[in-house]
């Protein structure tokens, strides 16, 4: 339910990084459409390289994806 929320908001703010981050991370706890999960947060990772918790995130999506 989270990324469908997330991704509405993602309709009026594209280029938000924490917005990118909560749907990645709602796709990867839910074990649900993995490759879009990672393809978000690396969206947002193009937008905050630094962040400790999108890197995280993006080793699990990768995980997750396979």
């Amino acid at each position: 339910i989270w990324h469908f929320d997330a991704d509405k908001a993602l309709t009026s703010d594209p280029d938000n990084a924490e917005l990118l981050f909560v749907a990645a991370q709602a796709r990867v706890k839910a074990g649900r459409d993995q490759a879009k999960a990672l393809v978000l947060i690396e969206r947002a990772l193009s937008f905050d390289s630094r962040n400790a918790a999108y890197r995280a995130l993006q080793e699990k999506a990768k995980a997750a994806a396979g």
